[in-house]
């Protein structure tokens, strides 16, 4: 499909199930879903919706593990006429409520084991309620929707932990998916493997450039290397996105095997890709593909394949995407600002700290980098205290909260550690009377995966800087 064919966002479902209806959409649990019946699903899901009290223009969570559920609210959020906020069940509570009040969410949709974890003011729905209220509305026909130039909000973390809710507009997705499946060279009859959380950037651009390209997702729930292996091979993928450590376990579970024929992409993002495990990859004939991107550029903006012959980590920017450095040091490192149609319309009730799109349309990232002689972008690391892990922003504070309440410790700060497997895992320093044993426990208890301290180093005292705040540097050297 060329770029002058492309429908806007809203009505890409229904050009897809009216040009092609019995091509697959989505494969996922041994099911294939065409695009006629997907159309007819998310009808279902539009109609279901209003019965439960949600009308175009209103702010909807969606807090499930289930990445059906997940896609099916996609897709039906930009017809519906909603503002569609997918939300890690991960997350520490106090976090959730504070990613809510900010984006200004009515109403929260959950699996019904996290129905009592809301403020009071919010309608929550659970997922089985849902489902009754589909069973007893049968097909009945959907409403017509109002204009919602909004059609997702996604929480990403800042450097003063407190919550961004980024705001990216039918426009800035259009564009997105146009320009990635210009340089990723997607096209209908493609299938693409997605096992990134689609409570991500990363994971939901798939789901929109798929069905503008009127490709099939095999949509996974969560990554498994020999799930993904097996899938690889079985349902003839020709593109996988894959974090850092997701690309290690993979040639773990291949025993460093070429992939199958099929795959023409496996990309690559979200963290930086150490040069070893590149090298490893392109050894052994994998199709590797740099990606850059953020949630306020509606993921890739920037990327390249990679050669045995080059594998340096230098990206190109699409067509469109304007870099530049500001403030660069002596070594021409500097802050990167991006401007381009994917940038997002801004943050949703940000403080004054919030770094918005500025009048020209430039967004200051929290990022550093430098462009080479060829003029592409070499990122340089991160200018804020964002750890990430596995692909994953984790945000120190909200990790440093949930410390600071066990009886007795008195001080924490949290660090990023360089990992082999992960990029960087979180680590607590901390000092009072609690045993380390107990703290563990705690920390079990209250946060859940890569939010988890992989170690606990006590100190007498948190060494600070002179305006009081703990002193990064002294930090890193206890580590």
């Amino acid at each position: 499909m060329s770029e002058n064919d492309f429908p806007s966002l809203k009505h890409w479902l229904d050009e897809a199930a009216a040009a092609c209806p019995d091509a697959p959409a989505i494969y996922i649990e041994d099911e294939e879903i065409g695009f006629a019946t997907l159309r007819e699903q998310v009808d279902a899901l539009i109609t279901t919706l209003g019965q439960a009290g949600i009308r175009s223009g209103e702010r909807l969570a969606l807090a499930t593990d289930s990445a059906r559920i997940l896609a099916l609210m996609a897709y039906a959020a930009p017809q519906l006429g909603i503002t569609f906020l997918p939300l890690s069940p991960k997350l520490p509570a106090d976090w959730q409520q504070a990613i809510l009040a900010r984006a200004g969410v009515q109403h929260v949709l959950c699996d019904n084991e996290f129905s009592e974890c809301w403020p009071g003011d919010l309608n929550v729905i659970t997922v089985g309620q849902l489902l009754l209220y589909q069973f007893a509305l049968g097909n009945a026909a959907p409403g017509q929707p109002e204009h919602n130039d909004i059609p997702l909000m996604l929480a990403t973390s800042g450097s003063t932990g407190t919550p961004r809710v980024v705001m990216l507009g039918h426009d800035n997705l259009e564009a997105a998916a146009r320009l990635s499946n210009r340089h990723l060279q997607l096209g209908a009859g493609d299938r693409w493997l997605a096992c990134l959380p689609l409570y991500h950037i990363g994971g939901l651009m798939i789901l929109y450039r798929c069905l503008a390209a009127r490709a099939c997702v095999v949509l996974h729930d969560h990554f498994t290397a020999q799930k993904v292996w097996q899938d690889l091979q079985n349902h003839a993928v020709t593109h996988v996105s894959l974090a850092p450590i997701m690309l290690q376990r993979l040639l773990d579970a291949a025993a460093d095997q070429p992939p199958p024929a099929s795959l023409r992409l496996a990309i690559v993002g979200g963290a930086p890709l150490p040069t070893a495990l590149a090298q490893r990859a392109l050894a052994a004939g994998w199709p590797l593909y740099l990606s850059y991107g953020m949630t306020e550029t509606a993921a890739q903006i920037a990327g390249r394949r990679l050669s045995e012959a080059d594998a340096a980590p230098a990206l190109e920017a699409y067509e469109g995407i304007e870099i530049r450095l500001q403030s660069p040091d002596e070594q021409g490192i500097g802050h990167i600002a991006l401007r381009g149609a994917p940038i997002m319309r801004g943050y949703a009730n940000a403080g004054d700290d919030a770094r918005q799109p500025d009048e020209q349309g430039w967004l200051l990232t929290r990022d550093r980098g430098f462009l080479d002689e060829n003029g592409r972008l070499r990122l340089h690391g991160r200018a804020d205290r964002v750890i990430i892990s596995g692909g994953e922003n984790i945000d120190p504070a909200q990790i440093e909260h949930v410390l600071q309440a066990c009886p007795g410790l008195e001080e924490v700060a949290v660090m990023g550690m360089a990992d082999p497997e992960w990029g960087q895992r979180p680590v607590a320093i901390y000092s009072g009377a609690a045993p380390m044993e107990e703290l563990e426990q705690w920390s079990r208890e209250r946060l859940r995966g890569g939010w988890r301290p992989c170690r606990f180093i006590h100190t007498d005292r948190l060494p600070r800087l002179g305006n009081g705040k703990p002193d990064p540097q002294a930090l890193a050297e206890l580590l």
